[in-house]
């Protein structure tokens, strides 16, 4: 009865090995991303480009993540101190994966507490997360 018990035990642990800290899933179990059309291209470099550094709160699909918004004068000043979801687009860039990659942020390997840095729009999608312009992971 004993050794059911600890097979159990070491199957549960060795399961659990798979999994990352963006929220206990592996990127194969992420959600898949919700498509959405990026904003109109003709505005403002203050509404298109709000450039700032964000720290991972959680991945919350292959294509979006969970943010904190480390700050910023002007425009930014808005989303100074405050937890924004952020979704990349067929128009995001990154340094270390192909423009327009929806996928790429579920690949990163991101986990609570990690930092980068980024440009996003100020105007938010339907479901209120916002369009990442660029992101240096």
């Amino acid at each position: 009865m004993g050794r059911r018990i600890l097979a159990a035990l070491l199957a549960v642990g060795l399961s659990a090995c798979g999994t990352t800290a963006t929220s206990g899933q592996t990127s194969a179990t992420l959600p898949p991303c919700q498509s959405f059309d990026p904003p109109p291209l003709n505005v403002g470099a203050e509404i298109g480009h709000l450039k700032t550094a964000a720290t991972v709160l959680q991945v919350t699909s292959t294509c979006t993540v969970r943010v904190w918004i480390a700050g910023g004068g002007g425009t930014l000043t808005a989303f100074t101190n405050k937890e924004i979801v952020l979704r990349a687009t067929s128009r995001t860039t990154f340094a270390s994966a192909p423009q327009g990659d929806p996928g790429a942020i579920g690949r990163f390997g991101l986990k609570p507490g990690d930092v980068f840095t980024l440009s996003f729009e100020s105007r938010p999608f339907s479901d209120g997360s916002y369009p990442i312009n660029g992101m240096n992971r």
